[in-house]
């Protein structure tokens, strides 16, 4: 080949190979851009399995009456087992958005007799129409035109909206508005018709994303805070994937996310669509779950930092005790006495501090500065020793450790055994402690705890009562509290209050210099640390809504 013919061919393949490069690029930060996933109801409902229903109850596609058979979480649509199908192609679910994309056809309409929402989704509409749902309705709910009691039936018949909850007699159905206006759930729905999806195109799959949400015009910017649901399903021993299903009875189902399916920064693109908006962000989850989140708050760059409350559904729930939420939901969940609470709850400040760790003496051997944000404490030596062998024997058998209590004892046996172990027996002869620029003699320690918050460990209180000669423990004060273990015997008297900390100040910057490998965790994330300079300072504060009465009141009676 002559040298024009090389020529020739270089700047083809360099022309492909540009051209590869920016699809490549255009693709990726077209799915940054675009994070907020919907679900294509219009394929079919969101189904859970029910094996007994303890009321009477109807299916929804043949109106006889069933004892088993499936529940739409979304729009609450009963159907025997062998009309799932039947009922996904002829019963709409709720609708998600005004309109779906052009390729996509319309939602059906409700010509079916379990449905009588008559939104046509071709026009966008100004408002969202009830979406009726005939049978099943509660016996002790009022009829919104007559206000006379539903009452029970022996049939399929009545109807209740999805969205705002109201129930209408069959003959007063035709009384009624046809425009929804949310009811008492307006103030933390996202409503159908404010929402635009798109279709979004990544790695040669097709999905929905929003595409832009606007303010509803029946509710004042004031009043409105839409909540937003963040749950793993496969945490909690199931009571997450519970949550997830009663909440998308009462929300968009855009507005509930499993963090099994999607990260917590996709899920706070809503903050992105609604900059003007405070969000309340409700996270079903321990500590580590909150964490996240909370980190995924300084992600985004948003006008209105959102308001953050917590269902404990972790094995220590520290920072959900301070704030008043409980120390551990199970069972079922009611939704309205949860909202109740929120709506009731005070904004308060969560001090966030930064911990920077350089290892000593790298050599280009791997080690590299690692950077952490505390939210709750902080600790090296005997209880992150502990939080390890708890962390490394769930990681390898993770089937024994998947109730709270159970996880409890196991930490009692870790605890226990190093009793007798005394894994970080002469800590202070590992480290060195500098407050305030001032280096801090220590006795002989098994552990240093950096204290956020009032609660360590499951619950315990160990700053203690302010008093004359102890200060008070705020979590919104910029000061974090610093003291000492002395054995892992010590941490259990401390737990039932036979014992004081070692206390070392209260101070707003701590440095540490680590000169042997130590056990340390940070929000009950454990891990082996080598030789390193570590400093704690001040990193910002975080929205959370705290609440008087414990949220375990909200279990469903």
């Amino acid at each position: 080949m002559t040298n024009s013919s090389w020529d020739l061919l270089y700047t083809v393949i360099s022309f492909f190979l540009f051209f590869y490069i920016m699809s490549k690029l255009y693709q990726f930060f077209r799915s940054r851009r675009y994070q907020l996933p919907a679900e294509d109801l219009k394929k079919g409902h969101w189904w859970t399995m029910v094996e007994v229903f303890t009321e009477p109850t109807f299916c929804n596609y043949s109106g006889n009456q069933i004892n088993d058979g499936a529940c739409c979480d979304c729009c609450g649509i009963i159907v025997a087992d062998n009309f799932i199908c039947n009922a996904d192609a002829a019963i709409p679910c709720k609708q998600l958005s005004r309109s779906y994309p052009s390729c996509h056809t319309t939602l059906p309409v409700a010509s079916h007799p379990s449905t009588a929402s008559t939104t046509d989704t071709n026009i966008t509409p100004p408002t969202t129409e009830h979406h009726w749902i005939i049978g099943n309705v509660p016996a002790d709910l009022k009829c919104t035109v007559c206000n006379v009691l539903i009452g029970s039936s022996d049939k399929l018949c009545h109807f209740k909206c999805c969205w705002c909850k109201r129930a209408v007699h069959m003959l007063c159905k035709k009384l009624s508005s046809n425009t929804c206006d949310m009811g008492h759930m307006k103030d933390w729905v996202v409503p159908p018709h404010c929402i635009e999806l798109k279709i979004n195109r990544v790695k040669g799959r097709r999905r929905l994303i929003v595409q832009s949400v606007e303010k509803p015009s029946n509710v004042t910017l004031d009043r409105w805070k839409p909540l937003l649901v963040l749950a793993n399903r496969k945490s909690g021993n199931g009571d997450a994937s519970l949550l997830l299903s009663k909440f998308r009875g009462f929300l968009n189902l855009i507005q509930v996310v499993d963090l099994h399916d999607s990260s917590p920064t996709s899920a706070l693109e809503w903050c992105r669509l609604l900059p003007n908006v405070t969000w309340r962000v409700l996270v079903a989850g321990g500590d580590g779950t909150v964490a996240w989140v909370l980190s995924a708050f300084d992600e985004l760059a948003h006008q209105r930092i959102p308001q953050l409350c917590v269902v404990p559904l972790g094995t220590g729930n520290d920072l959900s005790r301070v704030l008043g939420w409980g120390t551990g939901h199970s069972g079922d969940f009611d939704v309205e006495c949860m909202l109740q609470k929120i709506s009731t709850a005070n904004v308060i400040r969560l001090d966030r501090w930064r911990l920077d760790i350089v290892p000593k003496m790298s050599f280009n051997l791997g080690f590299t500065n690692k950077r952490l944000i505390i939210n709750n404490y902080m600790s090296i030596g005997v209880d992150a020793q502990v939080a390890l062998n708890f962390h490394h024997h769930r990681e390898m058998r993770p089937i024994f450790f998947r109730n709270r209590f159970i996880n409890k004892l196991w930490y009692f046996t870790y605890g226990t055994k190093d009793v007798l172990d005394r894994e970080c027996k002469d800590l202070d002869k590992k480290l060195k402690l500098i407050i305030e620029d001032k280096i801090v003699d220590l006795p002989s320690i098994e552990g240093i705890v950096v204290l956020n918050i009032s609660s360590w460990g499951g619950g315990c209180r160990p700053w203690g009562e302010a008093g004359a000669n102890i200060p008070e423990s705020k979590h919104d004060d910029k000061l974090f509290e610093v003291f000492a273990l002395y054995s892992s015997f010590h941490i259990a008297q401390l737990r039932v209050g036979l014992a004081e900390p070692l206390r070392l100040g209260q101070v707003s910057s701590l440095k540490i210099m680590l000169f042997e490998s130590a056990p340390m965790q940070a929000d009950g994330e454990p891990w082996v640390q080598g030789p390193s300079n570590i400093q704690v300072s001040f990193y910002n504060q975080a929205h959370v809504l705290a609440n008087s009465l414990d949220a375990s009141q909200c279990v469903s009676q």
